[in-house]
C-alpha cells in the first residue's frame, strides 16, 4: 500500500468516525430531553407526596388533640 493510498483510507475512516462522533451526540442530545422530562415528573410526583404525607400527618396531630 503506497501512502497515496494510506491518506485515502485515513480520510475515509476520519469521515466514518465523523459520522459516528455526530450520531451518538444526536442520541446523547435526546436522552437528555427525555431525562428532563423525567425529572420534572418525579418533582411533580415528590411534591403531591410530601403534600398528602404533611396531610397524614396534620390529620393524626389533629386526632390526637382532639383526645
Amino acid at each position: 500500500m503506497n501512502t497515496e493510498e494510506r491518506v485515502v483510507a485515513l480520510e475515509v475512516a476520519v469521515a466514518r468516525l465523523e459520522e459516528r462522533v455526530e450520531n451518538v451526540e444526536a442520541y446523547q442530545a435526546r436522552q437528555n430531553g427525555s431525562i428532563q422530562n423525567i425529572e420534572a415528573k418525579f418533582d411533580k410526583l415528590y411534591f403531591w407526596l410530601i403534600g398528602i404525607c404533611g396531610g397524614l400527618a396534620l390529620d393524626l396531630f389533629l386526632r390526637l388533640i382532639g383526645r
